[in-house]
Parts: C-alpha cells; structure tokens; sequence
C-alpha cells in the first residue's frame, strides 16, 4: 500500500501519451508530469498488466513505428501494474452481466454492453481499493466510442449516467456498479501543472 497520491490510468492515457496526441485540454505534459512524479516515487499509478497488450497492439499509428521495449520501460519506471487474478476477473464478470440503460432511456435500443477490457480496468481499480488504497482519480478518456459485439459500449467518463435503471441485480452487483460509480474517473489533468517557460 502506497502512502502517496494514486491514481489508476485506463489503456487509453499511454496510447494518447504513446502518440503524443493531445486530447482534451491538451493534457499531454499532465501525463507527463505524472509520469515523471511516479518515476520518483512522490505519486503512484496503478493500471492493469493489460496495459501492456493494448499498447502493443497499438504502437504504429500512421506510419510511424515506436520502439516497444522502449515504451515498456517506460511503463515499468513509473506504474505499478496489477495482474488480473481471479477476484478481479469474477468483479469484471460481474460488472459486464449488468444490463445498462441511459438514464431517461427505459427501451432497449438505449442498452449498452459495458466492454471487457473496460471492465477488467474498472475491475482493477476496484481491487486496488479493496487492498486500503485510496485512489485519488481514475484517468481515461473513454467516452463509450468504442464497440463489443457490434454495439457501441459503455463509457467510462459517464460511467454512472448509464447505472440508473439496472433491472435484474443481485445485491453485489449494486455494490460493485457503486464502487465504481465512486471511482473519480475524469481526464488527467495535474493538480499542480508545471508552468512552462
């Protein structure tokens, strides 16, 4: 257990960080900063080993060819990684049976798959909680434009906008939708960003 600031960084913050793609805000030197401070040991950041994945499977983009041991290096300086193990996969499960609907939207074409790899991310965040930590935001950027089974997902920033109507759930299903409501997921945005000269 950390006694810094923590943070968990969905897939989507190293790929913008990868491409160095400025999105929202132009929080690109923010990602850096919290880099850096996790490098150093002044913050942690958590994420989950499928990090390393997603990120392989994105490292060319538009022609231009990233050198992966170099990314993964950079990774291993600064995050903290957690394995799914089988807690977090039953949580992911769990989050993934829930049926979500817009709230306002009560018709079936409002419904949305949360997908796997969001859900393994919410999951993790979950667990890490559970060990005493306290995470201090949840970073993304996921906004639901991705697609499962042909289906627009569920998006992370939003998360609880389609956590109203729930239908059928057991009680630790509510409690894990909670949980992960709690999760202050936004963009990264440093809290004392360094002035550039």
């Amino acid at each position: 257990m950390s006694k810094n600031t923590s943070y968990f960084w969905d897939s989507c913050i190293f790929l913008a960080w990868l491409h160095n793609e400025a999105r929202d805000n132009g929080n690109l030197e923010s990602i850096g900063q919290f880099l850096e401070e996790a490098k150093s040991g002044l913050i942690t950041i958590y994420s989950s080993t499928l990090i390393y994945a997603e990120v392989a499977g994105n490292i060319e983009k538009k022609g231009e060819r990233k050198n992966i041991s170099q990314v993964f290096a950079a990774i291993e300086g600064s995050v903290v990684c957690v394995s799914p193990n089988d807690i977090i996969m039953r949580i992911a499960a769990l989050l993934r049976s829930v049926k979500y609907v817009k709230n306002g939207s009560e018709r079936k074409p409002g419904e949305r798959p949360l997908g796997t790899v969001d859900a393994i991310m919410l999951a993790t965040a979950i667990y890490v909680e559970g060990t005493g930590e306290k995470l201090t935001e949840f970073h993304t950027y996921d906004k639901g434009k991705s697609r499962s089974e042909g289906r627009r997902t569920v998006p992370l920033l939003g998360y609880e906008e389609w956590c109203g109507s729930l239908g059928r759930v057991t009680n630790e299903q509510k409690e894990l939708v909670g949980k992960a409501i709690g999760l202050k997921r936004v963009t990264p945005a440093h809290p004392n960003p360094l002035l550039l000269l």
